[in-house]
Order: C-alpha cells, then structure tokens, then sequence
C-alpha cells in the first residue's frame, strides 16, 4: 500500500524511432528498432513479437554480462534495457523477463557508460511502479542507486537514481530494506540535501525532499 509523500509519475515509455511499420515487417529488425516500437500499448497485443523482443534483448544483456563489446555493443545494451524498460510500462508483461532479474542487476552493477546507466535506471524505475515487483527491485538495485547518488559526478545519473529511490520509497512496507541498505553505505539523505543545497541543484534538492519524506513517513504508522 502507497503511504509516501511522493506521487510517483506515470511510467514512462521512451518514444523515439516510432515510425515501425508493422511486426511482420520488424520481426527480424535490431532491438533499437524494436524497442520504441513497444512504447506503444496496442503493440504488446502482439505476441509472437514481444516474446521474440523479449528474447533478443534478453540475449544481448547475457552476452555483455559474459563477454563485454566484444559480442553485443553498450548503445545494443542500452536499446535492449530501454525495450525491457516500455514493456514494464504494462504489469502483464513483466512475467516474460522478471525471471532474469538477476542478470539484469547485474548488468547495471558493473555499468559506467551514461547511456546505458540511463537506460537501466529508467527500466529499474519503471518496475518499481508495479507495487508487485517492489521488493525486487530494492533487493536487486537500490544499493547501486544509493552509491550513484553518493559518488557519481553527472547530474542526470544522479536524478534518475534518485527518482528510483523516490519510486520504492513511497512503498512505506520497504521503507525498512531502504534504510537498512543507506546504513550499510553509511549515506545519510540530509548529507545529499545539504551538498545540493550548496550547488544549487534545484531537481535533486525536489527529489530528495520527497525521498526524505517518504523514509520520515514510517515513523507515522
């Protein structure tokens, strides 16, 4: 049940390159063109498509994890998180992937690349809208998005991890999991406000005050 302060935001599919024709025309076409394709929510009614995207992308994130560029690119990575990412935008789909959660945290864990950090906080933060799949995604995630925010130099990664943690946080019933993984990084969110006061950081100083708010929230019931 939903008792934070923050009002999380409608997922958000990414919906770029939308101009796929039909799925018999993209059927053996690259995850980039498949991913946008299923922003879309009456092309998920495609079955055969979806599980074939499915499967591609899940393919091209194991081949990475195992061997790096050397078989499967970052930008294919980042398109195959982003196809993972417009899917999770509708809960009858997740069952298709969730199973590989694992994998994909741990693609995420050991990514720099901008792009497809992004790519992998978007999908992670999407999940998270889907109140079934919440636990997943602190146990798979959060420690990563609490050292991004701590450590990392680039004020988008920084937003995105912080809309992620703002996301399970205002699920009150894993408030507890979140602070327990803030204890173990030894982070502290009046610290992250303070350094975003100090630079004048207007999103994230939003951002961490609805954060603040909903892990303050527990003590309320």
């Amino acid at each position: 049940m939903y008792f934070g302060f923050w009002k999380r935001k409608k997922c958000i599919p990414d919906l770029q390159k939308r101009h796929v024709k039909t799925s018999s025309k993209v059927g053996m076409s690259t995850i980039g063109v498949l991913a946008p394709y299923f922003a879309f929510k009456e092309s998920v009614q495609d079955k055969k498509l979806l599980q074939r995207g499915v499967a591609l992308a899940i393919d091209a994130i194991q081949q990475h994890n195992r061997f790096g560029e050397r078989d499967v690119s970052e930008s294919e990575v980042a398109a195959a998180f982003t196809l993972l990412s417009n899917i999770s935008c509708y809960p009858e789909c997740i069952p298709l992937f969730i199973d590989h959660i694992d994998e994909l945290a741990f693609a995420m864990d050991r990514c720099s690349d901008t792009t497809l950090l992004l790519s992998e906080l978007r999908f992670f933060s999407n999940l998270s809208l889907t109140e079934k799949y919440v636990p997943t995604v602190v146990t798979s995630c959060v420690s990563k998005a609490i050292s991004l925010v701590e450590n990392d130099s680039r004020e988008i990664v920084r937003l995105n991890a912080l809309r992620l943690l703002v996301n399970v946080s205002s699920f009150q019933f894993c408030n507890d999991n979140i602070k327990k993984e803030f204890l173990n990084k030894g982070s502290e969110v009046s610290e992250w406000k303070h350094r975003a006061i100090r630079n004048d950081r207007h999103d994230e100083i939003e951002k961490l005050t609805y954060l603040e708010n909903n892990l303050k929230s527990i003590d309320s019931y």
